[in-house]
């Protein structure tokens, strides 16, 4: 259910195209079509922070027959209400560098496009780490901006009690997704 609200609150319920065809919510929450970058900004907005361990860890891998040529694998979120806060906090898509958001539909293409150039030398099933510069081109792509205060209001809920006992993190098996593979292939 987390990844549902994920991914349609980083789209805030629009329409999403790519090669001029909609997308789905339900095919774009796969791991391995827009969750990996949903994810990845989520990483990247907390990184170097207080928050880096205690919201999302995850596994990026170069995979071809995704749409990015990324997969999200052995996703544990750990703190589902601040994942999705930090998504909101940011802008949800607008975070995107190249979305584009025409009468309410989302284009993405052009960060596929943007994504599959940086992957294309990388090996099929690599492991992309957090320090590469792989990494650091990838998110290059995101405009990424959280303020200490809000950080400092999460870390407070985090260590609330009460919350505390409210909340456990949640592991997400890795899921082959089911797609229209035609269409990822024309992009």
């Amino acid at each position: 259910m987390i990844i549902k609200e994920l991914v349609e609150n980083f789209f805030e319920y629009r329409t999403v195209m790519c090669s001029d065809m909609e997308v789905d919510m339900y095919v774009l929450r796969q791991s391995d079509v827009a969750l990996p970058f949903v994810l990845l900004l989520i990483k990247l907005a907390i990184r170097d922070t207080e928050l880096e361990s205690s919201v999302v860890s995850f596994d990026l891998v170069k995979q071809t027959q995704s749409l990015c040529f990324l997969s999200a694998e052995n996703i544990h979120l750990k703190d589902e209400r601040c994942a999705l806060n930090i998504i909101k906090k940011l802008g949800g898509y607008r975070a995107v560098n190249q979305f584009s958001c025409v009468d309410d539909t989302i284009q993405i293409e052009k960060l596929v496009e943007e994504i599959r150039h940086c992957l294309q030398e990388v090996e099929e099933g690599k492991n992309i780490q957090v320090n590469s510069d792989l990494y650091k081109a990838v998110s290059g792509l995101f405009s990424i901006s959280l303020d200490k205060s809000f950080v400092q209001s999460e870390l407070e809920i985090m260590n609330d009690e009460n919350y505390l006992n409210l909340t456990e993190g949640v592991v997400i098996p890795y899921n082959t997704c089911q797609y229209n593979e035609k269409a990822i292939t024309q992009i």
